[in-house]
């Protein structure tokens, strides 16, 4: 088996950005051979030094068992019908976005701009329009019993049964309900039976009804906030500047004024009707989140220009991601070519990128 291997599906294999990825490596020499996430999985990551991998079996850890170089592609966070994500860290929590704080990064305005052109086209409302309608319900969005990000970062659900998180997670929600207050509890749709929306023992509050109708999108302005586990589209509302309290971690988690965190508290949702987000951390938020994804039909220059698909070459290669050789190879850290060092006069003895043009 390959020491060099990638694990991913079928779309996205065969997706133009992948397929750069691929020839971006065998630029370097490093020859991929990318196949399913299905069958001998274990066999072949035990057997590779440096693993693309699709989809969450395991906790972060893992994968980088025996010091492996990975590189995690999931389901983007934005629109994730047209990207996938992308990080060599790790997912949700345990992702770069976290351990590395690039939540608090700054942002461009081109970035702002791509990410208000999803809200727009995709989401159809315009970034930080919500509006505050005290009359209007509360939106709590269930998510699959078996999903990753609830198995593995949902903390008050660590010993509870799959069939049961769901449960679990409405039954937190009626110790805390907030009276007075409509509640539209909305089902996975992909999830099966009873287990969408399923029973707790009391039944649901009178101020809570079950509605599964609509797009979520068309749902969402009609709200006033937004609970949820830790759900793909608790991302996706932040750029509406709805207000989000969440009971699980992901790749928010320690970030401030992005969302209201009742992981470790959970009647701390009491206060969700007074919190409002700070915008300016929302766009420092989803602006990293946009730099983790990649349109699966993305131009080879996006990806080259990834920092995570830099980072996985440079690690395949056998150096640090900090313009320091620890080999033979020098790898430019901004486009990740090869030997890219030429003396540049103008800088006062600097290396600069024969490619890119960067100072190293």
């Amino acid at each position: 088996m390959s020491k060099n291997v990638a694990m991913v599906t079928k779309s996205v294999r065969t997706s133009a950005a992948f397929q750069h990825i691929i020839a971006l490596c065998a630029e370097h020499g490093i020859d991929i051979v990318a196949d399913g996430c299905q069958i001998n999985y274990i066999a072949k990551w035990r057997a590779a030094e440096n693993v693309i991998t699709w989809g969450v079996k395991w906790k972060n850890s893992m994968y980088s068992r025996g010091s492996r170089n990975v590189m995690f592609l999931e389901n983007g966070l934005l629109s994730q019908r047209a990207n996938f994500y992308i990080d060599t860290e790790g997912y949700f929590d345990g992702s770069t976005i976290v351990r590395s704080k690039e939540y608090n990064h700054p942002y461009t305005g081109k970035e702002i701009a791509r990410v208000a052109e999803i809200a727009n086209k995709r989401f159809h409302w315009e970034m930080g329009k919500y509006e505050h309608d005290h009359k209007a319900p509360i939106l709590v969005c269930m998510q699959m019993n078996g999903d990753a990000s609830v198995r593995h970062c949902f903390p008050a659900a660590k010993e509870a049964k799959s069939s049961k998180r769901n449960k679990l997670f409405l039954e937190i929600l009626k110790e805390n309900n907030i009276k007075g207050t409509k509640y539209i509890i909305r089902g996975h749709p992909r999830e099966r039976g009873d287990r969408r929306t399923p029973e707790i023992e009391g039944g649901y509050p009178d101020n809570w009804i079950v509605d599964n109708s609509g797009s979520l999108y068309d749902v969402i302005p009609r709200c006033q906030a937004m609970i949820s586990i830790n759900s793909t589209c608790v991302t996706e509302a932040t750029t509406y500047g709805m207000p989000v309290a969440v009971f699980g971690r992901s790749t928010f988690t320690g970030s401030s004024g992005v969302v209201l965190d009742c992981s470790k508290n959970h009647d701390k949702v009491q206060e969700l009707l007074h919190y409002r987000p700070n915008m300016e951390s929302v766009h420092r938020y989803v602006c990293a989140v946009m730099r983790h994804q990649i349109a699966f039909d993305d131009t080879m220059s996006s990806v080259v220009s990834n920092d995570s698909v830099r980072k996985f070459i440079a690690r395949t290669l056998d150096k640090t991601y900090n313009g320091k050789v620890e080999h033979k190879v020098k790898v430019c850290v901004y486009c990740a070519y090869s030997n890219p060092a030429s003396k540049c006069s103008s800088c006062n003895g600097k290396s600069k990128c024969r490619r890119c043009g960067k100072i190293l």
